[in-house]
């Protein structure tokens, strides 16, 4: 743990170093001038309210916001545009649900996130502390228009929830007057998410060519490597003494996993979910103070079946070079072998089985993990866990501190 603590402290400035994201872009200030420059874009959950601008890589940045700004387009990542617009402000976190139906709302000046474009409408997203939003502008029209979802508790059962689609009739009126037809099933079916929203987009566009996302959300990785670990006694038991030794069981792990991205076009924010399996060979050994001068061991075998979701944030982020961390929780599936404790009498040469430690073949585990990806294909990776416990006594516990080398290869599109 102590030289995995060194690296993080090595990697700190590095770290510290990298936190702007600058890609090639433009600005349209007030005056409808457009800019061209490179822009901070960096992964946010929320439309932004600002944006940090230089005209040129090395060149000053400024900071850009609402009052300055009618949009602004990160070259082939995103397009936002500057609107007044109604802003809904019913909640949807069931906690937070109204009774009857919330038809608050607000006007402001925001950034709206470009989702479809062509010859009929224009498809926006808004997202905020409260919720995200969908908004349409129709060719010839000056305001988008939000699509209106509203959930709510019954007014007359406050147990039961309630779901207004309104949004559907709103496409269905855009559909007529575009003089195009979906059936009633399509539009029944139709989710109040990105995908589905911007196919209807897209059709009502009549832009019969499917568009491919520019960016992947996803990726698939396998990986090998080394396991490092060791067994140790905690609590009231012979093998916890000063005078016990261990081995350091050093054995081939193999994994394979799948990576989320919050933000495809960004990748720092990651949701990894990895599976792996993993070996240990343990031989703990103490000589008592008893007068026979009795040698007590406890041999076993380990083999993990391993399943981690995990947070992974990318502190440096560059093409060539990207530096992470992580934290997550395993999940252990654990089988044993050649279970046994053993007392040998070193005066007389006779050996007695001693009671056998019951091994839980379900336990979970805590690990922290930094490395580096080169190229966006090769990842290498140190990881340590916090020391997991796989007895369940009381007075004493059997833990194991692991540690990993690994290096993996990341599929897919870049």
């Amino acid at each position: 743990m102590k030289r995995f603590s060194l690296l993080l402290q090595l990697l700190l400035p590095i770290i510290s170093f990298a936190q702007s994201n600058f890609k090639k872009g433009y600005i349209i200030n007030n005056n409808k001038d457009t800019i061209s420059g490179f822009i901070d874009y960096r992964e946010q959950i929320n439309n932004p309210i600002s944006i940090t601008f230089k005209k040129t890589i090395s060149g000053e940045a400024n900071v850009f916001g609402l009052k300055d700004l009618l949009g602004f387009e990160v070259e082939g990542m995103v397009s936002f545009k500057k609107y007044v617009v109604t802003i809904s402000l019913s909640k949807t976190n069931r906690e937070d649900l109204s009774i009857g139906i919330d038809t608050s709302n607000k006007i402001d000046a925001v950034f709206l996130k470009v989702l479809q474009s062509g010859e009929n409408i224009t498809l926006f997203s808004y997202q905020d502390n409260i919720k995200l939003r969908y908004y349409v502008l129709e060719k010839g029209n000056a305001t988008p228009v939000e699509l209106i979802r509203n959930l709510y508790y019954d007014p007359h059962n406050n147990s039961v929830s309630l779901v207004q689609n309104k949004y559907i009739n709103q496409i269905q009126e855009l559909l007529r007057r575009f003089n195009l037809t979906r059936s009633e099933s399509e539009l029944k079916d139709l989710k109040f998410y990105n995908s589905d929203l911007i196919k209807m987009a897209t059709f009502i566009n009549n832009n019969n060519n499917k568009e491919k996302p520019k960016f992947s959300s996803a990726r698939f990785f396998a990986g090998t490597g080394v396991s490092i670990s060791q067994a140790r006694y905690k609590g009231t038991n012979e093998l916890n003494s000063a005078d016990a030794s261990g081995n350091t069981s050093i054995m081939p792990m193999a994994s394979v996993g799948v990576d989320l991205f919050f933000n495809p076009a960004v990748r720092k924010l990651i949701f990894r979910t990895e599976l792996s399996f993993l070996t240990g060979k343990y031989n703990l050994s103490v000589t008592s103070a008893e007068a026979a001068k009795a040698l007590i061991t406890h041999e076993f075998n380990q083999s993990v079946i391993n399943l981690t979701p995990q947070l992974v944030y990318n502190f440096y982020n560059t093409d060539k070079i990207k530096v992470f961390g992580g934290i997550g929780l395993g999940l252990n599936l654990a089988s044993y072998n050649k279970n046994q404790r053993t007392r040998l009498n070193t005066l007389n040469g006779e050996t007695f089985s001693m009671e056998e430690v019951k091994l839980e073949k379900f336990y979970f585990s805590f690990p922290i993990n930094a490395g580096v990806v080169v190229n966006k294909r090769v990842e290498f990776l140190l990881g340590a866990s916090v020391p997991e416990a796989i007895s369940d006594y009381f007075g004493f516990k059997l833990e194991i501190q692991r540690y990993k080398l690994g290096v993996r290869y990341l599929f897919g599109k870049n």
